[in-house]
């Protein structure tokens, strides 16, 4: 049996049939990242679940 990361699912929610992710490099270092990269940083990410 293969076991997942269980770390994975702390950082994910399930919402409305999708999953809910933050976008990763929002947290540290922004004073070197470009104002646009960082608005496309903003908000979460949605990901349909398919089986």
């Amino acid at each position: 049996m293969i076991r997942t990361k269980r770390g994975f699912y702390k950082r994910l929610r399930v919402v409305k049939g999708k999953i809910k992710i933050m976008h990763s490099n929002r947290k540290h270092l922004l004073t070197k990242k470009s104002s646009k990269r960082k608005r496309r940083l903003k908000g979460n990410i949605y990901i349909k679940c398919q089986e």
